[in-house]
């Protein structure tokens, strides 16, 4: 992955002043409360998936080495929490990224992701090809101690050092707060379906071996 110097990441993004007027920024979504659901929660989810596609956030992701997946959109023009690569194709990779293959389980374009029902996740290639996804994350907040700590243990150089806990391979300040950028595997915990108990008891160890670590 393309190294990016730190003096280029600090307030290099559009500052509000140079928005048109209503224009949400990252600050302006991300600290607005989100209710419980209905037609507030689904305003406010709607204005984070515009943000993600707004023109200003694209092209300051492509100057950063950074470009997302495209969103598709519902029936009545909206934009949906699905995302994909157009035209994608399966790649040779090597850790901590992840495996491409396997059989396709449903009727998405390969590389198909959901963005999350609270749209603070995004997706995108960085400029090797590599998928990696990206967290909005509160400026302040304890989840961003425990990234920034994560990210300072650096990469694992093999699975064999790995402890189940997805590596940071970088964080972004963006309008305020971070983004906060880590390899993409897979597109929900539990997909594939297991299909053994050995499957099942491996993956129920996973997650206590990357509980223990992050204790």
């Amino acid at each position: 992955m393309s190294s990016i110097s730190t003096a280029n990441k600090i307030d290099s993004y559009p500052t509000s002043n140079a928005l048109p007027h209503g224009q949400d920024t990252l600050d302006s979504v991300l600290n607005s409360p989100l209710d419980e659901p209905g037609d507030a929660f689904c305003e406010l989810v709607n204005r984070r998936l515009l943000w993600w596609d707004s023109a200003h956030i694209r092209t300051w992701m492509l100057d950063q080495g950074y470009s997302f997946y495209q969103r598709s959109h519902t029936s009545s023009g909206d934009p949906s929490a699905m995302v994909f690569v157009p035209d994608a194709e399966q790649q040779d990779t090597s850790f901590p990224y992840a495996y491409h293959g396997g059989e396709a389980e449903n009727i998405w374009p390969p590389f198909s992701a959901y963005t999350g029902e609270r749209a603070i996740v995004g997706y995108a290639q960085d400029s090797q090809g590599s998928h990696v996804a990206m967290k909005a994350i509160l400026s302040g907040s304890g989840e961003y101690r425990i990234l920034k700590y994560l990210q300072n243990q650096g990469v694992p150089a093999s699975l064999d050092e790995f402890q189940n806990v997805l590596p940071v391979l970088d964080i972004l300040s963006c309008e305020g707060h971070w983004l906060a950028i880590m390899p993409r595997w897979g597109s929900d915990p539990l997909q594939p379906d297991f299909r053994s108990m050995k499957e099942v008891f491996h993956f129920i160890h996973c997650l206590l071996r990357g509980l223990n670590y992050l204790h």
